[in-house]
């Protein structure tokens, strides 16, 4: 489903000028169905998913993209998502960094900056927290599961 891409100088992954082919396939394909959420939470998903490999995106920067002033917003989200706003970017940021690194020859730091952290330290505790093992045992896990298949 996820092609292997072949990986570019790190020198041309500045962002806003450069995404990864692959991760405009995830956010085309992973955003959930809406039509049984009321408006608010709609817009705050669209406004998430065209946003999600920004760095700095968190609460406030979504609340303010949304020009949403309402401090419960988080709440609602939470009840209607299943999960709190925070845990919902870093969910979909870790898929796609799950799908970057069986597919592409990216470095794990290229990795961390593509789905939008500027700091490799906080993607590797994420990561950690999501898979259960850092990026580079996650990547290789993945190689010695299909060399054992063959």
């Amino acid at each position: 489903m996820w092609p292997k891409t072949q990986a570019l100088p790190s020198s041309t992954f500045a962002k806003n000028t450069f995404e990864h082919s692959l991760l405009k396939q995830y956010r085309e394909q992973e955003r959930p169905p809406l039509e049984q959420h009321s408006r608010e939470i709609r817009e705050l998903v669209t406004c998430i998913h065209g946003k999600l490999f920004e760095p700095g995106l968190n609460v406030k920067m979504v609340r303010e993209l949304c020009r949403i002033r309402d401090n419960n917003i988080s709440s609602r989200f939470r009840r209607a998502m299943g999960q709190g706003i925070k845990a919902y970017i870093d969910n979909h940021r870790m898929a796609a960094a799950g799908i970057l690194l069986l597919n592409t020859d990216l470095s794990i730091f290229d990795v961390a900056m593509e789905v939008g952290y500027s700091h490799v330290e906080t993607f590797y505790q994420v990561f950690h927290r999501q898979y259960g093992c850092t990026p580079g045992v996650y990547r290789e896990g993945s190689v010695s599961e299909l060399k054992t298949a063959q």
